[in-house]
Order: C-alpha cells, then sequence, then structure tokens
C-alpha cells in the first residue's frame, strides 16, 4: 500500500501543479500549443485565410493584436503577396475582461485598395517592425502604427463572457 499511496499522491500532486506551471510564463509567438496559445491559420478558398492568435489570457491584449497581425503577414509573404486585406476581425475576452483571442479573416492582395476590407496592410512593413517577435521571443511593437494604420483593433467586436471582474 505505501509505494501504490506514494505513487496516487505524486500523480495528483502532478495533475494539479501542471496547469499552474503553464501558467508561469507568458505566451511568445510560436504555433498554438495545449497551454501556451499561440497561433493558428486555414486557407478557406484560394487567398482568404482565417487566422488567430490565442494568448491564454496571459499576455497584453495588444500583443496579442501584433501577434495576429505577424502571422497574417507571415502568411501573405509566404504565398509571395505583398500586401493582405483585413475582412473580419473579431476579439474573445476572458473572464476579466482579459483578450484572450484575436481571430479574423484576411485576403491576401498584391495592391493597397482596400474595397470592403477593414483595412489593407503592408505585409513586409509589419514583418519587418515585428522581426525581432519570431523565434520565441514575448514582445509587443505595435504593429498597426509601423503600418500606418490607425488603430485597427479599436472597432472590432468583442466576445465578452459577462460581467467583467478582477481579483
Amino acid at each position: 500500500m505505501g509505494h501504490a499511496s506514494t505513487f496516487a499522491r505524486t500523480a495528483i500532486l502532478f495533475c494539479l501543479a501542471l496547469p499552474l506551471a503553464a501558467c508561469g510564463t507568458p505566451s511568445a509567438y510560436a504555433p498554438e500549443s495545449l497551454f501556451d496559445g499561440g497561433y493558428g491559420s486555414t486557407e478557406t478558398k484560394p487567398n482568404i485565410w482565417e487566422v488567430y492568435y490565442d494568448g491564454t489570457g496571459r499576455i497584453d491584449g495588444m500583443v496579442v493584436e501584433d501577434y495576429w497581425l505577424l502571422r497574417s503577414a507571415q502568411i501573405a509573404i509566404s504565398k509571395g503577396h505583398a500586401n493582405f486585406a483585413v475582412l473580419r476581425l473579431k476579439k474573445k475576452m476572458g473572464s476579466r475582461c482579459d483578450p484572450l483571442r484575436v481571430e479574423g479573416t484576411i485576403q491576401l492582395v498584391d495592391s493597397p485598395v482596400s474595397g470592403n476590407a477593414l483595412a489593407v496592410l503592408d505585409a513586409q512593413a509589419i514583418q519587418e517592425a515585428m522581426k525581432d517577435c519570431i523565434g520565441g521571443a514575448t514582445c509587443s511593437v505595435n504593429a498597426e502604427r509601423i503600418a500606418g494604420v490607425g488603430n485597427l483593433f479599436e472597432g472590432s467586436s468583442w466576445d465578452m463572457p459577462g460581467p467583467c471582474f478582477t481579483l
């Protein structure tokens, strides 16, 4: 009984400590993982992408926004386009009104003509401004200002879970 009891206690402590350990450091710019959030993207139609960045509530909202812009810029550049048009943008909030996730639809374009887009952004300018964020560093440089677009996220809708509270 001694070994089984010790093993069971160790297993329980490990399971309880694992989520706490995962919350210890802010998310860095990286693909999504189970505990650290991150980016993800899917091409839904030719040159149309659904892009998200999940900050798991552990990093500043502006950083979540910047990382979403960076991922969108990387997709445009990797597919040979100079710009991307933001067609839809939504931010989801956590229970303490912390930005957990930014998601949106982008269209890869070569000319900066906006049409029905919320904004058309220079992918190379965003990637250059945020080059130090790539490779695991947690950073924010407010890519919106560098791209020359006012505050793209200010008018976007927030999906709120309910009233905000602080601990």
